[in-house]
């Protein structure tokens, strides 16, 4: 009979067996892939906005009120700032600084999953499935942008992975501690492991029941979650109960664009069944097996409680975000560890890993090193590193502009008709360390008359106004450009 492995070298099987190699190997493969280009991005939108937040912390030493300018923000608990701000202090106010936090909890996603998928099944789900999860977009886009829910996510699946595989002793208190890491992240959101307690719990005859010893003990490590309690409690003090307002109607919103079908399928389902590739086929593989186990047949209560833990996070997910008035599709992180997990399950059925275990890890490792190099010696594959512009732009407003002088921003038709170019005041205090004052082209074009002045605008808007106002580029950066008017002697 032919035997596959004669035609391998043996050091090419020990190697691919060896689990201090494959996971080493997931290791680096999740360094390169999460801090790949950290350094160079250019922090734009909201990631900027929340970057600012930190800064403000490390510049008024106010580390338990969060304001974005000189307004209160309510919207988030406070764990992402103040670590982003304690990397700010570190090294500097960089684009790598703001997000090295998300990327470590990033990391620390990709390593709790795979410990929940060991504990759960066997080491080689565990290692699928923190590969899948490593390998998709959602994850990624998310990995490597100031982001709360990579802090949500850890420890919302440190929470469930303590609770069904921690000795009784620790499973208290890290389940507590996880819900604290989530709910200081993110809010109530992170309260998720109760109900997924609660569900595994109903399924899983075999459990112990509840002692009185054991409810009191349960009970006392509710004390990690007194962090944020303590948060909200002095929002509401600050605000006057506000923030209870805000929270509550947040939470009771509605959007009268979509109805609750054609949310779901717009935001979630349709956007899932293109994005989820290559996993999404053995997710379905793995849901199927799930499905199966929670019938019933042929398997104990562990296994069909199991099956329903995961299936149920996935819906629950699910459904809680179709209700979200807002809509985004990147409120189906919270659902990655079981997604990643039936997606393992999937692969291994599929692909009938146990005839084969020495190989697939060296196949995905490889492939994705390769592919990793090959993207970074296409230049347009590589964001454009902008930092020496930056200083640049620093350097000219420096000393161009008086001590707390405002820099003008030019603004357009576009931006008068909604609120002020809310995201452009972030960058430039975050960067450029100046707070801006609007101004409309025709009114650039009538200060720049008498005298010559500096103007920052996006790139755009620079080619459309740059001949009407006469404007030359001095630095620009990806996303916004620094210009001088010239005004003529005659004039």
């Amino acid at each position: 009979m032919f035997d596959s492995k004669a035609r391998i070298p043996k050091i090419l099987q020990k190697v691919g067996s060896d689990t201090y190699f494959q996971w080493a190997g997931l290791l680096l493969v999740s360094l390169f892939l999460i801090f790949i280009g950290s350094e160079t991005k250019e922090l734009q939108g909201i990631y900027v906005y929340y970057a600012d937040i930190s800064r403000k912390i490390v510049e008024t030493g106010e580390w338990l009120s969060l304001y974005a300018g000189d307004t209160l923000y309510l919207r988030k608990p406070p764990l992402a700032f103040w670590l982003s701000a304690l990397s700010i202090k570190v090294f500097g106010p960089t684009s790598f600084a703001a997000v090295f936090p998300t990327q470590l909890f990033s990391v620390a996603c990709i390593f709790s999953i795979a410990w929940l998928g060991n504990k759960l099944f066997d080491k080689i789900t565990g290692w699928l499935a923190a590969f899948a999860c490593l390998t998709t977009s959602l994850f990624l886009h998310n990995a490597t942008n100031f982001r709360m829910d990579p802090a949500l996510l850890f420890g919302v699946t440190l929470s469930v992975a303590g609770y069904l595989v921690v000795s009784p002793r620790l499973k208290p208190a890290i389940f507590f501690g996880g819900i604290g890491i989530a709910t200081l992240a993110k809010g109530t959101v992170g309260l998720l492991p109760l109900l997924l307690a609660g569900i595994h719990k109903l399924f899983n005859r075999t459990s112990e029941p509840l002692r009185l010893n054991t409810c009191l003990e349960w009970l006392a490590w509710t004390i990690l979650l007194l962090p944020t309690i303590g948060w909200y409690i002095h929002l509401s003090w600050l605000t006057e109960s506000q923030i209870i307002n805000a929270l509550v109607a947040d939470t009771l919103a509605r959007s009268a664009e979509y109805s609750w079908s054609e949310r779901l399928l717009r935001h979630y389902i349709g956007p899932l069944a293109k994005g989820y590739w290559p996993w999404l086929p053995f997710m379905l593989i793995g849901s199927g097996q799930a499905a199966f186990s929670m019938s019933g047949y042929g398997n104990h209560s562990a296994k069909r409680s199991t099956s329903v833990l995961l299936v149920g996070w996935f819906l629950i997910v699910l459904l809680g975000a179709s209700l979200k008035p807002s809509g985004y599709t990147r409120y189906l992180f919270l659902a990655l560890p079981a997604m990643s997990i039936l997606s393992a399950r999937g692969i291994i059925r599929a692909l009938r890993w146990k005839q084969i275990p020495w190989k697939l890890p060296i196949v995905l490792v490889l492939t994705t090193v390769i592919a990793s190099f090959v993207l970074v010696a296409t230049p347009l594959s590589i964001h454009e590193d902008s930092r020496e512009e930056i200083n640049t732009m620093r350097y000219i407003v420096s000393h161009r502009l008086a001590n707390h002088e405002k820099l003008l921003f030019l603004t357009t038709p576009r931006d008068a008709k909604g609120a002020k170019p809310l995201w452009s005041s972030s960058w430039s205090r975050y960067y450029l360390d100046r707070e801006l004052e609007y101004i409309p082209p025709e009114d650039a074009h009538a200060r720049s008359k008498p005298q010559t002045i500096i103007l920052l605008m996006r790139n755009k808007v620079f080619e459309k106004y740059a001949d009407e106002i006469t404007l030359t580029q001095l630095a620009k950066s990806q996303n916004f450009l620094l210009a001088e008017t010239k005004h003529s002697p005659a004039e």
